[in-house]
């Protein structure tokens, strides 16, 4: 019977080992509107290494996050790719690089979107999901008190403006 127990113990001190051990993918986003509604802003936080090895694997060179501007350039085409907000006529909005944060446990990159005359928004993210299929998206509608959306493999496009 003491050698089951041992055996028991062994078993789940190893299991919770290699939960401990298995890696999360996912994004955080926020998502604001200006008070003006004439703008959409985002702060959006993934793993630098995440982001380095997609960046690197879509431009097929070695990508580093840095603090300069040709980094910033290759953040924003890949957001333009892989974060897209549209309007009702599918028409994209444009995002303008703000800027970013970047430390070991999370990079912050902030950008934004105009509205223009735009009544409904759409948002596809699908950040990291082409290269980490488990990726998992959330976004927190700041203008929605403890609205949260999440985004996957099967679901990749939701309406952020107005909500339902």
């Amino acid at each position: 019977m003491k050698k089951i127990k041992i055996g028991l113990m062994c078993l789940l001190m190893g299991l919770t080992y290699i939960v401990k051990a298995h890696p999360q993918h996912a994004s955080y986003a926020e998502i604001s509107f200006s008070d003006d509604n004439k703008h959409i802003q985002v702060a959006l936080r993934v793993i630098p290494e995440d982001i380095e090895n997609a960046i690197s694997q879509l431009e097929q060179q070695t990508f580093v996050l840095k603090g300069d501007e040709t980094t910033d350039t290759y953040l924003l085409n890949y957001l333009k790719q892989s974060f897209l907000l549209t309007n009702e006529y599918k028409q994209k909005l444009a995002l303008s690089w703000l800027g970013k944060e970047v430390k070991y446990e999370g990079a912050w990159l902030y950008f934004t979107a105009a509205l223009k005359d735009a009544s409904t928004v759409y948002l596809q993210n699908n950040v990291l999901i082409r290269w980490q299929p488990a990726y998992i998206n959330h976004v927190k509608l700041i203008h929605a008190a403890d609205h949260s959306l999440v985004f996957t493999r099967k679901k990749l496009k939701q309406k952020i403006w107005p909500l339902p």
